[in-house]
């Protein structure tokens, strides 16, 4: 490798890296009201996708398309999670306070595993989104489909999340850049599994394909 590629390719992972701080400021800034958090995380993960495809944008102009893209959807998904959240950590902490008894296990571990399974389609629900033009609940369906479907890649994507945490917990700093990085790792691993869907559907017969709709 001669020193004009090596130049070269610093100067594009600098740019990258530039890029995504840059994102990771918008997505700060626009979450600060809290209830834009998720069309805020939507504008995200749809300007990582445009860098996925390797399209040139501007990054301002395509975070606020996106932002205001989807606004309702993000909104109410927001609000379903934020039921849903509520509800399973009532249940936990109900559940930790029964007699140490075989209900107790059982009412616990069922949880623990429905908590798990919320925690990974929590991840694919950004890149479904962003993705596929569906109703909410058809990307929550998706979303849930998607992360058990392809286990490993929801693991992956696990920990790349704890990472990030403790990343944050330790350097507070780099929570200016932390989470333009995460997304961009997690939608380039979900988009691996919107690839193999692809091509399942394209090598099925057409009666086959409904199953995959």
């Amino acid at each position: 490798m001669n020193l004009f590629t090596y130049d070269s390719r610093m100067y594009r992972f600098i740019d990258r890296l530039s890029q995504i701080l840059l994102l990771n400021i918008l997505w700060i800034i626009t979450c600060l009201p809290i209830i834009t958090i998720f069309p805020s995380t939507y504008a995200m993960f749809g300007v990582v996708r445009q860098w996925t495809l390797k399209n040139e944008i501007n990054i301002f102009s395509a975070f606020w398309t996106y932002f205001k893209e989807n606004f309702k959807q993000c909104i109410l998904l927001g609000f379903v999670w934020t039921i849903t959240v509520s509800i399973l950590l009532m249940n936990l902490s109900l559940s930790f306070r029964m007699p140490y008894t075989f209900l107790k296990i059982v009412t616990t571990s069922v949880l623990a595993l429905m908590i798990f399974l919320f925690i990974i389609t929590s991840i694919y629900i950004f890149p479904v989104l962003v993705q596929y033009k569906a109703k909410w609940y058809s990307i929550i369906r998706n979303s849930f489909l998607f992360s058990v479907g392809q286990i490993s890649i929801s693991l992956v994507n696990i920990i790349i999340v704890v990472i990030s945490l403790i990343i944050i917990s330790y350097m507070p700093i780099s929570f200016l850049f932390i989470g333009g990085l995460s997304s961009y790792s997690i939608y380039y691993l979900c988009n691996k599994s919107f690839y193999k869907l692809k091509k399942i559907k394209k090598d099925k017969t057409p009666d086959e394909k409904i199953l995959y709709t």
